[in-house]
C-alpha cells in the first residue's frame, strides 16, 4: 500500500481512491447534479510523515441562465 522506503502510495492505490470518488461525481454527473469534474492526488505526498492523504476534486457546475434573448428580424432572402 506504502513504499516504506518513500512513504508514498502505490500507483495502484491512488487509482482505487480517484475510482471511488470518480465513482460518486459520475452519479452526480448522470443525474445532471454537476457538468463534469476532475479528481488529483498528488502521487509524491509522504502519507507516513504526518498520516494524511490530500484528495482534491474540482466540480464544474450546472449552469443556469437567467435570462434569454432572441433577435427577430425580416429579410429578403434566407440566409
Amino acid at each position: 500500500m506504502v513504499n516504506p522506503a518513500t512513504g508514498f502510495l502505490a500507483p495502484s492505490k491512488i487509482t482505487a481512491f480517484k475510482t471511488l470518488i470518480g465513482d460518486i461525481l459520475n452519479r452526480m454527473k448522470a443525474a445532471q447534479e454537476i457538468s463534469g469534474y476532475s479528481v488529483i492526488i498528488d502521487p509524491n505526498q509522504n502519507v507516513l510523515v504526518n498520516d494524511t492523504l490530500i484528495i482534491s476534486y474540482f466540480i464544474v457546475p450546472v449552469g443556469v441562465a437567467t435570462k434569454i434573448y432572441v433577435e427577430e428580424g425580416l429579410s429578403l432572402t434566407e440566409k
